[in-house]
């Protein structure tokens, strides 16, 4: 292949991939390769790239009268555990949910948050072949 004819795929691919990545919106990062990107089901639920939705196991409701939501999202993907923590102890707070508690038990690893009047709960999971998490939002028990 002559010189000419492989700096013009060179020049293909890397449109390619600027056109590909131009949907993720940067924040701060966990990791180099966990960006977030948008979450149209709840917007300040932080998404890592590179996981998808399992529609199967997720919910996702809006009382109209109070405005009180109850989320249970469920993603599958590629990463490493440690590093959702880290993202997700970085962006959660970003979308200012406040960390409340972490623990790691039975191979799971659990964070949980507040914001205003709900509570959150980030579920890590990983399986041999891919990590599992699943975040669930509901109102948060008033205090007496």
């Amino acid at each position: 292949m002559n010189s000419s004819r492989m700096a013009f795929w060179l020049c293909i691919v890397a449109l390619v991939l600027a056109i590909g990545c131009a949907g993720l919106t940067a924040r701060t990062q966990g990791r180099a390769d966990m960006v977030v990107v948008d979450n149209l089901v709840a917007p300040d639920l932080p998404t890592p790239s590179g996981f998808r939705i399992d529609n199967d196991r997720s919910y996702f409701k809006v009382d109209a009268t109070t405005g009180t939501r109850i989320v249970f999202v469920t993603y599958r993907g590629r990463g490493e555990a440690l590093a959702l923590m880290d993202f997700f102890r970085q962006n959660m707070a970003i979308s200012g949910w406040h960390l409340k508690r972490e623990s790691g038990d039975f191979g799971a690893y659990v964070l949980n948050f507040e914001k205003d009047k709900e509570a959150a709960e980030v579920r890590i999971v990983p399986t041999r072949a891919s990590t599992e998490f699943s975040i669930s939002v509901s109102p948060r028990a008033s205090s007496r």
